[in-house]
């Protein structure tokens, strides 16, 4: 019989009091699957009950709870008990009260005594899988979102009722794994493509089989095999360090050809749209450079970079960009999360002053390599998505391309807000009066 880390009716789920997952500090990792399945725009956990999100947001009184909430037929049936008790039933309830240090049940009390007992069978057995989830959720950065903005709680923890989960709707969600360019680096720490492909060609065929399931063991399975490749790739990559990342291309067409994967543009090999300038290899002492020079001294001739994330519309369009009065343009790294929002309350905010406008952008490169590099560009995507106010380009954000970031800033503000009348440059880790 299958293990549930969550119990009740749709809607009404609640984490389930095993102490064996409890001790086993599971519900950390399902929180953490939960986050990374989020992230990636994996399945997401539908179903769960509004006074357990009110609690993952840190509230200190959850929602009202509803007798739904219990996913324990003995308590309802207690709390459920008609006014009228028998002597058998009125040793129930105070036995059950007794053993969790409530008063016994006397006249005036009855109801709020069955409150109590509803609000601990619920919350009270259920504090410590909250906890853990919170920092699952916290691990991968999805928490401080979520507490900056509550209302994402309805999408991260949809309702059931809003949400059905085909095979279909989980592979195209799926980044499948691409050839590595030629001309970029190895990696060490990288999980042989090979491994890869045969994980993901494993996936592949489990989510199709699940064309065969009902609706909430495919969701479940899902969202459990996305967090769980994850964390896979992440606790393992170290043990690859030896491995010799293959980069043949019949390695790569053995995940392009299984289970006519073709239709999946995300196959497709990514190229750099700048080269590496290979005579900084001639540097003297190039090889015990830090990497952060290492990169800057290969691809400092580059001026043009993909852009990723866009606000053409933050003036108004360039016929209307005269209306804008004062544009905040505010240097910022991905992971400076909590800098972005202090500003967006206080000095930075957009708002109309004395009749004109002030508007605010964030410019941004990216920041890490690898999978905690598109974690950042996907928290940062949603972030966006919310606040219209973030310009991203695929460079490196360090402190030597800072000069690169206000020229693309600058080619970008040409085109988009050409009229603005006055221009503040500034960073996200200072404060003005404006």
């Amino acid at each position: 019989m299958p293990t549930l880390f969550f119990n009740g009716e749709e809607d009404h789920l609640v984490p389930s009091s095993s102490r064996v997952l409890l001790d086993s500090d599971l519900f950390r990792v399902i929180g953490r699957m939960i986050g990374y399945s989020f992230i990636h725009g994996g399945p997401l956990l539908t179903g769960l009950s509004p006074s357990i999100n009110s609690l993952l947001l840190g509230n200190d009184e959850p929602a009202t709870i509803d007798l739904r909430d219990c996913p324990d037929q003995d308590i309802t049936d207690i709390v459920s008990l008609p006014r009228d008790l028998t002597d058998v039933e009125h040793y129930q309830v105070n036995d059950i009260a007794l053993s969790w240090d409530l008063p016994p049940l006397t006249t005036e009390n009855r109801k709020w005594l069955a409150e109590k007992i509803l609000q601990h069978a619920v919350i009270g057995r259920r504090e410590r899988q909250i906890k853990q989830l919170q920092r699952g959720l916290k691990d991968t950065g999805v928490l401080l979102m979520l507490k900056e903005r509550p209302s994402l709680i309805s999408v991260l923890f949809p309702r059931a009722a809003d949400k059905i989960i085909l095979p279909e709707m989980v592979l195209e969600r799926v980044i499948w794994p691409m050839m590595q360019d030629e001309d970029e680096d190895e990696d060490v720490h990288e999980v042989p493509l090979e491994l890869k492909c045969q994980m993901s060609s494993y996936l592949r065929k489990y989510i199709e089989n699940g064309a065969k399931m009902r609706r909430n063991d495919l969701q479940t399975i899902a969202l459990l095999l996305t967090g769980v490749v994850c964390l896979v790739i992440i606790t393992n990559k170290n043990d690859f360090e030896n491995d010799v990342t293959l980069k043949s291309k019949d390695v790569y067409e053995m995940l392009h050809h299984q289970n006519n994967l073709s239709s999946f543009k995300t196959l497709r090999p990514s190229s750099s749209h700048c080269r590496r300038n290979m005579s900084a290899y001639n540097v003297t002492g190039f090889s015990i450079l830090p990497n952060h020079i290492k990169d800057f001294l290969l691809y400092r001739h580059c001026r043009s970079f993909p852009m990723l994330l866009d606000v053409p519309n933050k003036c108004g369009g360039p016929q209307n960009s005269a209306d804008v009065f004062l544009l905040l343009a505010i240097k910022s790294s991905p992971e400076n999360y909590d800098r972005r929002e202090v500003l967006r309350k206080t000095w930075a905010k957009d708002r109309l002053h004395k009749g004109v406008w002030i508007r605010r952008v964030f410019i941004t490169g990216t920041s890490k390599t690898g999978f905690e590099k598109r974690r950042l560009n996907k928290l940062l995507k949603l972030e966006n998505s919310e606040n219209q106010d973030i310009i991203q380009w695929d460079f490196d954000d360090s402190f030597f391309n800072l000069t690169l970031k206000q020229i693309l800033f600058l080619e970008w503000m040409e085109r988009w807000c050409p009229h603005v009348r006055f221009l503040f440059n500034g960073d996200d880790d200072v404060f003005a009066v404006v």
